[in-house]
């Protein structure tokens, strides 16, 4: 159904696929794919989004459902802005200059996320700032050799939480309100070159989170303890830095999309 500048594509209660061979490419010109309450299942493989669309719920809804987006670029003010009830998401290989925000109407939904691959950049606007990626209250969240630059990344509530082999150009924000949950977080070969890391924890909470083999954009010389000290904010939380590294994983790599 075409609306204004674009299209809107309503998935509800069927399943979408929309792929093609690795050497071909869908390109999706401001076109939206609206995830209706219950839809069935969404893959997208080898496309590009331009100007204004991508994958979205209504705000103030919500959906269930479970989606893929594989090899999948998305410029201008393109963005993935969804909040489940029920099912999921996957991306792989999936570059963006949008923010992007994942939500779950609730951590005890049964909601999982997986993020691998990934580049959130900032957007190619000269003298702005914008793009970034958003988790909120997402019950199972797993992200992996993904990049996330633009503004922040920033991870709220939730139950578990994986970061693994990331690179955090923007400011990095981990806050959990409910006690028992923040100590299940696992980050570890991390590279934070942001000079904003935040954790926060429920008032008076005494949990643990401990950051493995990661590297702080700074002084190489710095102690585990004086990393914490001086590079991150900890409130109702004890951050512990173990075997940090003193070179990130790789070359920056700003990323275009293709």
């Amino acid at each position: 159904v075409g609306q204004g500048e674009g299209a809107v594509l309503d998935l509800e209660g069927r399943s979408l696929e929309v792929a093609v061979e690795p050497c071909e490419e869908v390109v999706l010109e401001n076109e939206w794919v609206n995830l209706g309450w219950k839809f069935k299942r969404l893959k997208i493989v080898h496309a590009k989004f331009l100007g204004t669309g991508g994958v979205f719920v209504p705000h103030g809804r919500e959906t269930r459902g479970k989606a893929v987006l594989e090899h999948v670029a998305m410029t201008g003010d393109a963005s993935v802005w969804v909040t489940f009830h029920e099912g999921g998401l996957v991306l792989r290989n999936v570059t963006c200059r949008s923010t992007c925000q994942i939500a779950s109407t609730g951590s005890d939904r049964n909601v999982k996320l997986e993020i691998s691959g990934c580049r959130f950049l900032n957007t190619e606007e000269p003298g702005v700032i914008k793009g970034g990626l958003r988790l909120h209250h997402i019950k199972e969240a797993r992200v992996t050799n993904t990049q996330i630059g633009g503004i922040s990344a920033s991870f709220t509530g939730g139950v578990k939480l994986t970061l693994e082999g990331c690179r955090f150009d923007g400011g990095f924000y981990l806050r959990q309100e409910q006690k028992g949950r923040i100590g299940k977080t696992k980050i570890s070969r991390c590279d934070f070159t942001s000079e904003k890391i935040v954790f926060e924890g429920p008032r008076g909470g005494r949990e643990k989170v401990t950051l493995k083999e990661c590297h702080f954009k700074g002084d190489f010389t710095a102690t585990p303890d004086e990393i914490v000290r001086y590079r991150i904010k900890a409130e109702g939380v004890k951050v512990v830095v173990k075997s940090p590294r003193p070179a990130p994983l790789e070359p920056a790599d700003p990323g275009k999309p293709k």
